[in-house]
């Protein structure tokens, strides 16, 4: 059976309003639902009664405690309790104890009376939280077949899937800019080569880098995102991302591993591939309706002593 203390820290949803709202000191945002007008009056006249009645228990039980807390009373009362016999102070402690009681069976009788006058309330919200997490596993699917189809648009060594221009800079440094036109719009710079292979175009970076040996090559923002996702990485800010992922995939598909930014050795700095962009696309959705109230989880008691 059902002790009490189990029954009081069930846990709960309650029915707010904007008046209600307040008295909620919870870190969890309000589930925002929709439910017809008579449930909605019923479920907030029951959130609101269960509220006055805990306050109510709650200021009992002060008044009734403050006798055993010389602290909070008037000087006099505390003059009065040191010399108060320890017969008497263990009576007053005696008391206390059964007016908790008295009262801790009342604060039951109130959430009894809360749980029969909002039935219904627990459903619709485990409702909303079910349709919400079925839309949330719709999105996930969702992106791993986007995810599993751009890295399918990047084909493999022999597909002619690829583009490649090349930008020239206002200090007369040049970039090469590759790209596979399923994924990204052309970039300002018409294409030199289009739909050829990856091998293809590594040659063209060889004779590029011939006569110019420190021009940088980077993937379009689309083709770049692919490019990590087929080596396992997806965001450039986790701690477990690799720059390299898009030259390992590179090197996958033309058997050539190629430098990104080679650095002139007059400059002092090292070189190696960098990356080139930011993160890679993430989907979110939001939950909320317009409703009239908004339930949220909270464990039974509402402060004080219960």
């Amino acid at each position: 059976m059902e002790s009490v203390d189990e029954f009081l820290g069930r846990q709960r949803y309650v029915a707010v309003d904007d008046d209600l709202h307040w008295r909620f000191h919870s870190p969890i945002a309000p589930l925002q639902l929709r439910a017809p007008a008579a449930d909605v009056e019923r479920w907030l006249d029951a959130t609101g009664t269960l509220v006055e009645r805990v306050m109510e228990v709650n200021r009992q039980d002060h008044r009734a405690a403050v006798r055993l807390k010389p602290a909070l009373t008037p000087m006099w009362r505390r003059i009065l309790w040191k010399i108060r016999p320890k017969a008497s102070r263990a009576r007053m402690r005696s008391e206390y104890e059964a007016v908790h009681d008295r009262l801790y069976g009342e604060l039951a009788q109130a959430y009894e009376a809360y749980d029969e006058q909002t039935t219904g309330l627990v459903e619709r919200v485990q409702a909303k939280h079910l349709a919400a997490q079925r839309e949330t596993e719709a999105l996930v699917r969702q992106e791993l077949r986007e995810r599993e189809e751009r890295i399918a648009t990047l084909g493999g060594p022999e597909d002619a899937v690829w583009a490649y221009c090349v930008l020239e800079k206002p200090d007369g440094q040049r970039d090469i800019e590759i790209w596979v036109p399923a994924l990204d719009d052309d970039p300002p710079a018409p294409p030199l080569l289009a739909n050829v292979t990856a091998r293809e175009i590594q040659a063209e970076i060889a004779r590029e880098r011939d006569e110019r040996p420190y021009t940088a090559v980077f993937w379009s923002l689309n083709t770049s995102e692919a490019m990590r996702e087929r080596q396992g990485d997806e965001n450039p800010y986790h701690e477990d991302y690799e720059d390299e992922a898009e030259a390992r995939t590179w090197e996958e598909l033309t058997g050539e591993r190629i430098e990104q930014l080679p650095t002139p050795p007059d400059t002092g700095h090292g070189s190696g591939p960098t990356g080139t962009h930011g993160p890679s696309s993430t989907y979110g959705s939001d939950y909320g309706a317009g409703g009239d109230y908004g339930g949220g989880g909270y464990t039974g008691g509402f402060g004080g002593s219960f």
